[in-house]
């Protein structure tokens, strides 16, 4: 699947956060209540939002989204100019203070290395993009990876993830205590699958060779195990 980026910024619903000032920037913003995401909230870059590293995760995460890894932004970034609607957000410090709004843009990977993590930096005066480890605890914009598929919704609402959608199909399947299924791992989704000459489906994963056996498969097995295949190609 062709890696490209959504064209703005990710955000959530900020409805009922506080509001703050910032002494030092001058920059009134929103504080959602777990104290982890802020929104400027005026001036050219209002709305604009950021996020705590592991706020991201985690509201990506419930959006059924997710950020790019670091060699994915690798792949995506040569340049500013490959930024969709690149805002200029600046960022958070630890201790509550907001600087280079409208110089530069700082966002989130998925890749943690040790307790930090990699950070894509882009500023208004220079075309390359700078990668840099960070602390987890400061505050940078976030930009999801575009999906053209339709997210489905639990029974909450939420939506789910393409690997969440996976691991429900495997564990319905073994729910059915069906005899034939030897081994399924939910560890590696890059799969595909071969008939052998004795009529075995092996399912194997690209990655680490691990495989999935079907033995004398019974069609209502089939069925879930090719539903099973087309999810796990999309990835």
């Amino acid at each position: 699947m062709k890696l490209e980026l959504e064209q703005q910024n990710f955000r959530i619903n900020s409805k009922g956060w506080e509001k703050k000032h910032d002494d030092y920037s001058g920059i009134e913003y929103l504080e959602n209540p777990e104290g982890d995401v802020w929104e400027i909230a005026s001036g050219e870059f209002k709305g604009e939002q950021l996020f705590s590293w592991d706020a991201a995760m985690r509201e990506t995460k419930k959006a059924g989204k997710r950020m790019p890894t670091d060699k994915e932004w690798n792949k995506l970034l040569k340049t500013k100019e490959d930024m969709p609607n690149l805002k200029l957000a600046g960022y958070r410090y630890t201790d509550g203070t907001f600087y280079y709004l409208g110089t530069y843009a700082f966002f989130w990977s998925s890749s943690q290395s040790g307790t930090s993590v990699w950070g894509r930096f882009l500023n208004s005066g220079h075309a390359m993009v700078s990668r840099y480890l960070v602390l987890k605890e400061l505050g940078f914009s976030v930009h999801c990876l575009r999906t053209n598929k339709t997210q489905q919704r639990d029974k909450n609402g939420r939506c789910i993830s393409k690997k969440e959608d996976i691991n429900n199909m495997i564990d319905n399947i073994k729910a059915k205590k069906l005899s034939e299924i030897y081994r399924l791992t939910k560890d590696k989704f890059k799969i595909y699958a071969k008939k052998e000459e004795n009529g075995k489906i092996s399912i194997r994963t690209k990655e680490d060779e691990s495989e999935f056996e079907f033995i004398n498969s019974t069609p209502e097995t089939l069925k879930a195990i090719g539903e099973l295949i087309v999810k796990a190609s999309e990835l």
